[in-house]
């Protein structure tokens, strides 16, 4: 407790040199150093798998995280949420994937569904209680499990009436290009689902330089169109999948990674590994160009929703082939996600584009020919 002690004098030169900085503390292990250290900082990140089994709120939610025995807040939260209300000090609930308590495990698993029980039980305290300046995250080393988690932790907030701020991380996600490439497709993917209200990349370098990889990523996605959620419908019309109806029925699960069921094409599709277009072999590249393999282009400024509704017309419509996911960045520019919708339209097993203006030229024997100058002729 001495270290949180210690706060006071760290948070008395913070704001003497830095005033309009704020301080957070981030509190491990010891659910009382959080309480002393709510005296002093500006905000509190709690880890629930710290906290011991007490009585909760007894919120009859009936939802994830609701059970007849208790749950991990209770007095020691409780006590957090009296220090931070006499301050207007702010709580993050930063759930772990690799340190839930041991009752949140033994009932839901080392698993996402663990990960959202144990923070909607310190949401529902804090609600029971009056509290409402919460942030929460789901942080894990694992990109596909913090998706996963992000993702129905968003929809039960929802399903209970909640919407608290959600702050995006990968833990542990290493350094170099491996720990900017690990970032950018845990937080990227989230970004582009729409979800997250603050950001912190996490590398093993300088502290300094993960604040130019976070603004990369923010300032992508905030110059961005947003795409919708298409729908399922009756119908395989490519049109009627691309209205934004909230909360509709899709035909993929945004919860968890499950891959596209497709035809095999040579070494592409099925079970294969994924392979790079320069990786294609002869053979391969004939199929591709009889059309066995379907080449999808973006070309406006969000190309994820592009390739979505590509593929989500083609699963609708029965359409198994693999798929090469091409990306034309001359193009992009200034081009609109809904223009990028209408040049990639889907008909049958093909994705019709809009014809690019071919010009004719005449022969020197009256004939005519298009696309490309005839040798010696002359255009018309």
């Amino acid at each position: 407790m001495r270290e949180a002690e210690n706060l006071q004098n760290i948070a008395a030169e913070v704001r003497r040199h830095y005033p309009d900085v704020a301080l957070v503390a981030d509190i491990h292990f010891l659910p009382q150093a959080a309480s002393v250290a709510a005296q002093y900082v500006d905000k509190v990140r709690i880890n629930p798998g710290n906290y011991n089994i007490r009585s909760g709120s007894g919120e009859g939610n009936n939802g994830i995280g609701d059970n007849n025995n208790g749950g991990d807040c209770g007095g020691d939260f409780r006590d957090l949420l009296d220090k931070c209300s006499q301050r207007g000090v702010a709580i993050r609930i930063g759930v772990n994937h690799g340190s839930l308590s041991e009752r949140i495990v033994a009932e839901y698993g080392d698993t996402p569904l663990g990960m959202v029980a144990s923070a909607m039980e310190f949401l529902r305290e804090c609600r029971s209680y009056g509290f409402d300046q919460v942030v929460v995250s789901m942080k894990s080393s694992n990109t596909r499990v913090m998706v996963h988690a992000y993702r129905l932790l968003v929809t039960t907030m929802m399903l209970q009436g909640m919407d608290f701020p959600i702050h995006l991380g990968v833990t542990e996600a290493g350094n170099g290009i491996e720990g900017r490439i690990k970032s950018a497709v845990g937080i990227g993917a989230l970004l582009a689902d729409g979800i997250g209200d603050t950001i912190r990349v996490s590398l093993t370098e300088p502290p300094e330089n993960e604040i130019p990889v976070a603004a990369a990523l923010a300032g992508y996605f905030a110059e961005r169109e947003t795409a919708c959620t298409p729908k399922r419908t009756s119908a395989p019309d490519f049109a009627d999948l691309i209205s934004c109806n909230p909360g509709q029925w899709t035909p993929f699960n945004p919860y968890e990674y499950s891959r596209r069921a497709t035809s095999v094409v040579g070494r592409l599709g099925g079970g294969n590994i994924p392979l790079l277009y320069s990786e294609l072999n002869a053979d391969e590249a004939d199929a591709l160009r009889r059309g066995e393999i379907a080449m999808l282009t973006a070309v406006s400024s969000n190309p994820v929703g592009e390739w979505r509704h590509m593929i989500m017309a083609m699963d609708a419509a029965g359409d198994r082939r693999p798929v090469i996911l091409h990306r034309r960045y001359a193009e992009a520019s200034g081009i609109a996600y809904a223009e990028g919708i209408v040049k990639n339209r889907y008909v049958g097993r093909t994705f019709h584009r809009r014809p690019r203006r071919r010009h004719i030229y005449r022969t020197r024997r009256g004939s005519t020919q298009c696309g490309r100058r005839h040798p010696g002729g002359t255009r018309c």
